[in-house]
């Protein structure tokens, strides 16, 4: 089984690691509260959300007297055209606009939550059972989805996998929701299998189709957002899936894929890779595996033993993985104490960086790794950085935001001397060691500088600006 690390391995570097990965990052005083618990009572804080207390008001639009109901294009049709063409243009700038509100809610979630485990978890489950704006055309369905997301996401993967498979944005996004016994839509059936539970290479085209028939007629209120099962479009005949036989819905399908095997691998490699590293060892993840099928699909065990593990805490894993841009955001705006810039701007910037939020780029979601950075991502996170550090706008401009107040970045208690207000800065800004050779160029620009205790905000920037213009601060 997955070895837990001990006590005497347990440091305010590996919290701080702790608080990147399961989170979205924190400051030295948080790694440090961290440190003073043992291992397994840091991973319990972090792994059991349900103790901690949060409320959080949705979306002021998502509250609205029918939030939920559903715009019928259909209706415009009799309407004359200019009409027709008035109504259309104002139901997408309605929903354009609550994507904004919705798009800066979840970020504010991910940089003041109590919880950061479960917001981290929100968002690898929203490109696990990735769906797009761009399809769904609906931002309640995708408020839906996420909130789905935030209170499955940390219990357990039968109910989460069922839950999804009944979320109005899947039902749209996979076409499932015009599936009908006569014309069976195949496309959900097969990312079930391919993307979500079992991956390539344990089905037939034959379970395909077979399941595609099984979830003919889970669709959706025609009024409404909402879940329903049309029985007038369901095959109610009997199927072959899997080598079992019987008069299958969609609800026994998901049941039969999570009883083999290969579903609890599957997820323990996904969830690894996620928070660890890529290409784990076999016995990782069918130690893994074989936690989640202990406790038939609790999520919060597997969770504890990863989180807990030796592995997880090893060379491989400490800043070995590239910031998603989601990270490098919210990451930037912890280590710099900063508020979150206006919505806006904020998703542009993440746009820009190759992760636009309820937009994956299809439904496998985002590669990751590797792949969030190239010669024009780089200098973006580099010129990005430069913008969050100095702020922006001026006091009363509109869309201002404030930037890095160098007492509060740099106390005054850590300004004795050169060396401890450089150590101090890169504990908050890179979470741990940044490497010889960052630390190298960051010392010959801190030697160049007047003392600390006479910094200014500016020179306190341009010390935190240069930290997150490094090659190391891209890692986590």
């Amino acid at each position: 089984m997955l070895a837990t690390i001990s006590r005497k391995d347990w440091t305010t570097d590996t919290a701080a690691h702790l608080l990147n990965r399961a989170g979205f990052g924190g400051t030295p005083e948080e790694a440090d509260a961290l440190a003073r618990l043992s291992p397994e009572q840091a991973v319990a804080q972090m792994v059991h959300v349900e103790r901690v207390d949060e409320v959080v008001e949705p979306p002021g639009w998502a509250t609205e007297p029918e939030a939920d109901v559903r715009p019928q294009l259909r209706r415009l049709k009799a309407l004359p055209a200019a009409e027709r063409q008035a109504r259309a243009d104002a139901i997408r700038d309605e929903q354009r606009e609550h994507m904004q509100v919705l798009r800066a809610w979840w970020l504010q979630r991910m940089l003041s939550t109590p919880r950061p485990l479960q917001e981290k978890l929100t968002l690898f489950w929203h490109g696990h059972f990735a769906t797009s704006i761009r399809k769904v055309r609906s931002a309640y369905a995708m408020y839906r989805q996420n909130e789905t997301f935030r209170r499955l996401g940390a219990t357990n993967w039968r109910d989460l996998v069922r839950a999804a498979a009944q979320e109005p944005a899947m039902l749209l996004y996979l076409d499932n929701a015009q599936s009908r016994a006569s014309a069976p839509n195949e496309n959900f059936a097969r990312e079930l299998m391919e993307l979500f539970t079992l991956g390539e290479g344990h089905y037939t085209e034959q379970d395909i189709q077979e399941s595609a028939r099984a979830f003919t007629g889970w669709s959706m209120a025609h009024e409404r957002f909402a879940f329903e099962v049309r029985p007038r479009l369901h095959d109610d005949g009997v199927k072959t899936f899997m080598g079992k036989q019987g008069r299958f819905d969609g609800g026994d399908i998901i049941d039969i894929i999570l009883d083999r095997p290969e579903a609890a691998s599957f997820i323990s490699r996904k969830l690894w890779v996620f928070f660890a590293y890529e290409e784990p060892e076999p016995e990782i993840v069918q130690d893994l595996a074989t936690v989640l099928r202990r406790h038939r699909y609790d999520l919060q065990p597997a969770l504890t033993a990863l989180l807990g593990s030796q592995a997880f805490y090893s060379a491989r894993a400490r800043r070995t993985q590239i910031k998603s841009p989601v990270q490098w955001l919210t990451g930037t705006l912890k280590a710099g104490a900063l508020d979150l810039p206006p919505g806006p701007m904020c998703a542009r910037m993440l746009r820009r960086l190759g992760q636009d939020l309820f937009d994956p780029p299809n439904v496998k979601g985002w590669d990751g790794g590797t792949a969030w950075i190239n010669a024009a991502s780089l200098v973006d996170r580099y010129n990005g950085a430069a913008l969050l550090v100095a702020g922006g706008g001026g006091a009363g401009a509109r869309g201002a935001f404030a930037g890095i107040e160098g007492a509060v970045v740099l106390p005054e208690a850590r300004r004795g001397s050169r060396r401890e207000a450089q150590a101090y800065l890169q504990r908050r800004v890179f979470m741990g060691p940044p490497g010889a050779e960052a630390e190298v160029a960051i010392r010959r620009v801190i030697e160049t500088m007047p003392e600390p205790r006479g910094w200014t905000d500016a020179q306190v920037r341009d010390v935190v600006r240069m930290m997150m213009s490094t090659p190391s601060y891209q890692l986590t």
